[in-house]
């Protein structure tokens, strides 16, 4: 599955990004017709496999690939982007009869660490900190193991 999304704006505008390091005096952003719109990846790539080496028992990977984007608040698109990421899981279960079965999952089989999300705060003196980079991110999910017993009746 592969998405190449066109999210801009198709319009021009001004708009509050006060914490934005574009922003001007009054905390504004201008926004040109054709500026992508924040957090969404322009490409987006998803595929999967699955097999079944013996009978009752499955075995699947799957990729999912995005290429960066824009910061929430960097309407204007002046400042560094999130980068892109891919990330590897896999799957498997066993069915040992008709009602019963076992799963199991490894998501980002490799550990990757990347950001999904990214946005701007305030800077200057937070407490008994101080901030003096205004990009805040969130991370993706790390390396993560789940089992289980899948019952039906």
């Amino acid at each position: 599955n592969y998405a190449l999304v066109d999210a801009t704006y198709r319009f021009s505008a001004v708009v509050a990004s006060p914490n934005s390091p574009s922003a001007d005096a009054y905390g504004d952003v201008f926004i040109r017709k054709g500026n992508h719109v924040p957090l969404v990846p322009r490409h987006q790539f998803k595929t999967g496999i699955e097999v079944s080496p013996a009978a009752g028992w499955k075995i699947g990977v799957n990729v999912a690939a995005y290429s960066s984007s824009f910061f929430q608040g960097d309407q204007s698109n002046q400042n560094r982007k999130l980068p892109g990421y891919a990330v590897v899981g896999v799957t498997t279960s066993y069915k040992v009869n008709p009602n019963f079965e076992i799963v199991g999952a490894v998501t980002n089989l490799f550990n990757r660490r990347y950001a999904r999300f990214g946005a701007y705060t305030q800077t200057g003196a937070i407490g008994a900190h101080q901030i003096n980079d205004p990009r805040t991110i969130t991370l993706g999910q790390p390396l993560t193991v789940t089992a289980g017993l899948k019952m039906t009746w």
